[in-house]
């Protein structure tokens, strides 16, 4: 792909996409096999990333890991190639696995690039990881409805699907029309029509993503009803100079919530229209992958463990496991300790604390400030 004039004077060397495998074994795996893991191979690796894009890429890494455990008896470069689009806190849980059990092998989950340049791995529905099926969901007509606690997930589903063109509503209990079609603001010399995310996904062909769709008012979405019934044209009576938006091929809608959060509505016209709802819950195995402490993926495991069977009534999502996990590593265990207990609800506090104390020995209690 063309890379910027400005970038080329970065750029090394020059491979082909197709030969990247053989590349990285010649000239990286055989010279430096003493050193694979002291981060030359992450190194070179990064700096392909100029100019691939995330798809070649998160394909080029899983075709790795697959061939060298393939082909490669008692040498496994692929942990460390693994790391390519990976947090940086994989390369200590990489560290610790080589130490503890040097011959586990590397997941090979598929990876997806969000936005922001963080990784998503895969998770499964059946047989299949769960960008494909949500891909394959709007290709076909189907209308997703992700749903699940908060931190679960959800939005970086959708942003990993998607991350090639997406636009987003986060819905609140302000969220009006204008939050979908757009508004006139101001300019220099009167006012000027600012399209919404709702018509630049249509007139780009792209996904409009609604989170938190239970908090808009019923009025309000059902704005979407006619596009959800099949209908491609939109009218916009905020703009009547506008012409009619068409829908253009790719244009799809994802929804997604908390069903259980406080004051979600959602009307039956709504919902007979979400035709693939999706549960959306904590994925206990990926949280190694993700860079996890082994101490933290053993609570969050009891936890959830514990939810099920109705001995608890809270147990942490996804995003609140990163979050102690970092805690941990930054001030040590009592600190990551005292921030589960913190971010947990005051009505499930108690039962978090006893087990901590159960798992680890731990006497934790909220993090706070002491004279």
């Amino acid at each position: 792909r063309d890379v910027e004039p400005a970038a080329r004077h970065q750029v090394a060397q020059w491979i082909r996409v197709e030969n990247l495998p053989e590349t990285v074994t010649e000239e990286i795996l055989t010279p430096n096999r003493e050193r694979l893991y002291s981060g030359q191979t992450r190194a070179f690796l990064r700096r392909l990333r100029g100019h691939l894009d995330a798809g070649e890429v998160t394909s080029f890494g899983d075709a790795t890991v697959v061939d060298y455990q393939d082909r490669k008896n008692g040498f496994n470069p692929p942990r460390d190639l693994g790391l390519v689009l990976s947090e940086p806190g994989l390369i200590a849980h990489a560290a610790r696995q080589l130490a503890t059990s040097p011959e586990a092998p590397l997941s090979t989950r598929p990876r997806y690039l969000r936005p922001n340049g963080d990784v998503y791995f895969g998770r499964q529905i059946g047989e299949v990881d769960d960008v494909t099926v949500l891909q394959t969901a709007i290709s076909n007509g189907l209308t997703p409805y992700l749903y699940g606690d908060p931190g679960c997930g959800k939005t970086a589903l959708v942003e990993a699907a998607f991350c090639g063109g997406l636009e987003t509503v986060v819905g609140s209990g302000d969220t009006d029309e204008a939050s979908f079609v757009g508004t006139w603001v101001q300019v220099e010399r009167g006012f000027q029509w600012l399209d919404g995310p709702l018509v630049r996904a249509m007139k780009n062909g792209s996904v409009l993503f609604v989170d938190e769709v239970g908090l808009i008012d019923a009025r309000v979405i059902s704005l979407l009803n006619p596009l959800l019934d099949g209908r491609g044209t939109l009218h916009v009576q905020q703009n009547p100079q506008m012409p009619p938006v068409e829908a253009a091929p790719g244009f799809a809608i994802v929804f997604a919530g908390n069903p259980h959060a406080v004051g979600v509505r959602m009307s039956e016209a709504l919902i007979s229209r979400l035709t693939f709802p999706i549960l959306v819950e904590t994925d206990v195995e990926v949280l190694p992958e993700i860079g996890v402490l082994p101490e933290v993926v053993d609570l969050v495991r009891t936890l959830i463990e514990r939810r099920s069977t109705n001995d608890i009534s809270w147990s942490p999502q996804v995003r609140e496991a990163i979050a102690v996990s970092r805690i941990w590593s930054l001030f040590g265990p009592q600190q990551g300790a005292n921030a589960l207990v913190s971010l947990s609800p005051e009505r499930a506090r108690n039962q978090v604390v006893l087990t901590i104390q159960s798992l680890t020995g731990l006497e934790a209690d909220v993090i706070k400030v002491s004279v």
